[in-house]
């Protein structure tokens, strides 16, 4: 459900309000099992943000993402410090990893 009204929105975004609602699926295993799940209402874009908007982003808050953070050296208490590369799509063991 979006709200009737979108005074209280943004330019291009829209609001949903809060309520319950049902996620996950029965039908698979691997899948959390079907539950419903209380929501609190948020505003969201209308659009897709583009690659464009998503640096505007980047640049007006210094914003950087996951993969371009230092891994969390708590989540890995047995790579070495010098293995523990930001952007890095695996941590392995640089005699595994097979690059030049």
């Amino acid at each position: 459900m979006v709200s009737s009204s979108m005074s209280d929105c943004r330019d291009g975004m829209i609001s949903i309000p809060a309520g319950d609602y049902q996620v996950g699926s029965d039908r698979f295993t691997r899948r959390k099992r079907l539950r419903q799940v209380s929501i609190a209402s948020f505003e969201i874009d209308q659009a897709p943000v583009t690659n464009a908007e998503f640096q505007q982003f980047v640049d007006a808050t210094g914003y950087r993402t996951v993969s371009e953070r230092p891994p969390d050296p708590t989540l890995y208490p047995d790579l070495p410090p010098e293995e523990q590369i930001p952007e890095s799509v695996v941590f392995c063991r640089l005699h595994h990893s097979g690059s030049q």
